[in-house]
């Protein structure tokens, strides 16, 4: 049930001071607008933004499931120094468990910070980033560290006070201690002394506080802070003493045999118990003695969202690990997202940038891993985690990082070797790696904003090129290097031998990544795996291919590689259906003049087709070995720099909703390729026409199509394509059906019922 807005006191600390600071209590609602969780409590603001949002804690009227405190998932843990800024220069900070015993120290004029829980001035293993800048920004001469009454029969307190001092070293650490006798917490014992005695018995305390010894173990701090407050334990009574009692056996449950003998020897003294039964009630509190594992504060946000880290039994012993736990905690360590389409896992790498791509059984191997560390690789947990425990965090993990479409998006730049040059309107930023930019491919060329590539202009585009392909190439350049085609096109570099083609389209490669590069092979494409190989690539090539490399029966599915259409590759060794979109960029290089099987559709190759020409150079040029990796290792900025003003040509086009124009001379050898590509049909519809009582053979149609290529300069098909071809032309444009001759040469095949336009005499079958 939520409480009404009222008015509220906390012991020790006046009024005034809580409504300075901000600290009021929240509805349910409000509570879920401040933390994202509904509940009602006090809300403490910290003044500080995390993620963007501003940072609170909420004491909840109600603890749930344990807790007493709630934040804001993912927010992490974070020291609390009130806003006193006039104590900033003491010389002594305390450090104690809690934001409201820090505030009640403040008050009383002492500079204390506040940390969620013993262990609260660490994150993974570190001194905790806030805490550690506090300490730069307001040096101190010493550490307090103060715990409630019961630090001397809590280990936690000894362990947390001796991880501290090695953090903190060579600032000393001082172990102040509020006698058993007295209320639990400072703000308690202000609120019970009253201002000028606390004031007194604080200075007293503080007199009589030990210096830690930064290779002092926990175990014997323990029993040194026992040894110390036996003279209050022995004043105990009835009920008093019998809980007293328990918690000196769970204490010892915590200790080394060495350890458990001298404490063993102080109860016998102070307090009656043989060290035989300490050790047989240390024995029996075993099962009870908070776990290590719930001791880590780095698992208090996960804790809060999918419960323990493991379940326990009646008698408090471990019985299991929870699978929904060691998820959020791997997703908690690591930034990991699972695309559904594809049905993989990528993580994020900071050294790179990179989402990489994670296999099953690597996360599998990351569970154990992670189980065998936090646990400080307690046997008891490890025989918990088997192959199939860690196939079952998997399996959770599938549902806590699906991220559909997450690199779906308008690129908005480039992922280079030393960070993200996004490309705006009128200017380029090199930004730092970063998740959000959700990129998988990324040049291993660095940005130079001032590099050049003199040698690869001069000595390998001009000399093989016109301007206006030198632009186009550069265009396309950029695309590959953005790793999307947005322009839904294919790059053909043709030419004879030794024009370069090969030497560019290499050097495109290692500029955009060979990692990001996979070979095309037409004639596979209609096979059931040959898509699922490209699964994280951006560029597609085709190296020296022949004249047929699309005129296969699988070429047809370019116009879907290119075309932004939804594929459904197949697996190898896999029932999984995935979807990826056809966005490859395609890059072909052909010594010999190309043909495509068009089968009819000539505007989308129309509009997917782009060709340049190489013409040889006007002198023989040496040949250079590796001409391609010299210029990369040596230019290799230079050309990137190159490519990249390609890019911002596409992206500045892709803004206005406007293809890129083709030059007259480009335009007209994609209107050759096209002619070329649908030779016979065009041969048949200029040079045979449909006429009763005519009939031509098949050899003379053979020949005079070959002659008519001839005339248009176009590679005529093979004879065996050109057969094939002029079967199905004849009967879709005449209705003509290839026969047996009936004339007199009777082994001749032919056509009947058409003739050559200028045919003028009957030639019968």
């Amino acid at each position: 049930m939520s409480l009404p807005h009222q008015s509220f006191e906390r012991a020790g600390i006046s009024p005034a001071t809580l409504a300075r600071l901000g600290i009021k209590h929240v509805t349910e609602e409000e509570g879920l607008a401040l933390v994202g969780q509904r509940y009602a409590g006090l809300y403490i603001p910290y003044g500080v933004r995390v993620k963007g949002e501003p940072f609170g804690r909420l004491r909840l009227d109600v603890p749930a499931d344990g807790r007493k405190y709630t934040q804001r998932a993912g927010t992490g843990v974070h020291p609390y120094p009130p806003a006193f800024p006039e104590l900033a220069t003491q010389m002594d900070l305390v450090l104690v468990e809690g934001e409201f015993k820090a505030i009640a120290l403040c008050e009383a004029g002492y500079r204390a910070i506040g940390i969620s829980g013993f262990y609260g001035f660490m994150h993974e293993g570190k001194l905790c980033p806030r805490l550690a800048n506090e300490l730069k920004d307001s040096p101190c001469k010493r550490i307090l560290f103060l715990g409630d009454n019961d630090t001397a029969i809590n280990f936690q307190f000894a362990d947390a006070a001796v991880k501290l001092a090695r953090l903190v070293d060579p600032l000393p650490v001082w172990l102040p201690r509020i006698p058993l006798t007295m209320a639990k917490g400072v703000d308690d014992c202000r609120e019970d002394l009253g201002a000028q005695p606390f004031r007194d018995w604080w200075s007293q305390l503080v007199a009589n506080a030990v210096q830690l010894p930064v290779k002092l173990s926990p175990d014997l701090l323990a029993v040194e802070l026992f040894q110390a407050e036996l003279p209050s334990m022995r004043e105990t009574t009835g009920v008093g003493r019998a809980m007293l009692l328990q918690r000196v056996a769970k204490l010892a449950a915590c200790l080394g045999p060495m350890a458990q003998a001298e404490l063993g020897k102080l109860c016998k003294s102070g307090l009656g118990v043989t060290p035989t039964t300490l050790k047989k009630a240390a024995e029996s509190a075993k099962g009870s003695v908070p776990e290590p594992l719930q001791e880590k504060e780095s698992w208090t946000e996960v804790i809060q969202q999918h419960g323990p880290a493991t379940f326990s039994n009646k008698d408090g012993v471990v019985s299991g690990l929870n699978e929904w736990f060691w998820a959020g905690l791997i997703d908690h360590q690591n930034l990991l997202l699972r695309e559904p389409s594809e049905q993989r896992f990528y993580r994020y790498e900071e050294t790179t940038g990179l989402w990489c791509h994670q296999t099953e059984p690597v996360l599998e191997q990351i569970v154990c891993r992670t189980v065998f560390d936090e646990t400080d690789h307690r046997e008891d947990c490890l025989e918990r985690a088997p192959l199939r425990f860690a196939r079952s965090v998997v399996g959770h993990l599938k549902g806590i990082c699906e991220k559909a479409d997450a690199f779906s998006g308008l690129p908005e730049g480039i992922h280079v070797a030393n960070g993200y040059l996004v490309i705006g309107h009128e200017s380029m930023e090199l930004r730092a790696f970063s998740p959000s930019h959700y990129s998988r491919n990324r040049s291993p060329v660095s940005f130079d904003p001032d590099a050049r590539c003199p040698t690869f202009m001069n000595q390998v585009l001009r000399p093989a090129l016109e301007d206006e392909d030198i632009a186009l190439l550069q265009y396309y350049a950029g695309q590959c290097l953005l790793g999307r085609n947005l322009t839904q096109t294919i790059l053909i570099l043709s030419g004879l031998g030794g024009t370069g083609k090969g030497t560019i389209s290499n050097i495109l490669q290692e500029v955009v990544g060979i990692h990001n590069c996979q070979e095309l092979r037409t004639d596979q494409l209609n096979e059931r795996f040959e898509i699922y190989r490209y699964i994280g690539r951006t560029l597609l090539y085709g190296a020296d291919v022949d004249p047929g490399f699309l005129r296969t029966d699988g070429a047809h599915m370019l116009k879907k590689l290119v075309g932004n259409d939804l594929l459904s590759p197949e697996g190898k060794n896999s029932n999984q259906v995935f979807s990826i979109r056809g966005s490859f960029n395609v890059l072909i290089a052909c010594n010999k003049k190309l043909s495509v099987k068009l089968a009819g559709d000539v505007s989308a190759w129309r509009r997917r087709l782009r060709i340049i020409d190489f013409h040889p150079p006007a002198k023989s040029r040496p040949v250079i070995v590796e001409l391609d990796r010299r210029l990369v290792r040596e230019e290799g900025s230079g050309i990137l720099n190159w490519a990249i003003l390609g890019a911002a040509q596409v992206l500045a086009d892709m803004r206005a909703g406007k293809p890129r124009p083709l030059s007259a001379r480009q335009q007209e050898r994609l209107d050759t390729l096209l002619g070329m590509s649908d030779s016979m049909r065009m041969f048949l519809q200029t040079r045979v026409e449909k006429r009763a009582g005519f009939s031509l053979e098949k050899n003379d149609l053979l020949e005079s199509y070959a002659d008519y290529c001839g005339e248009q300069g176009w590679e005529p098909l093979t004879e065996l394509a050109a057969r094939k071809e002029l079967n199905n032309r004849m009967l879709e444009l005449f209705g003509s059906v290839e026969r047996k001759s009936a004339g007199p040469q009777r082994n001749q095949r032919g056509y009947s019922n058409v003739a050559f336009v200028d045919q003028d005499e009957d030639s019968l079958l």
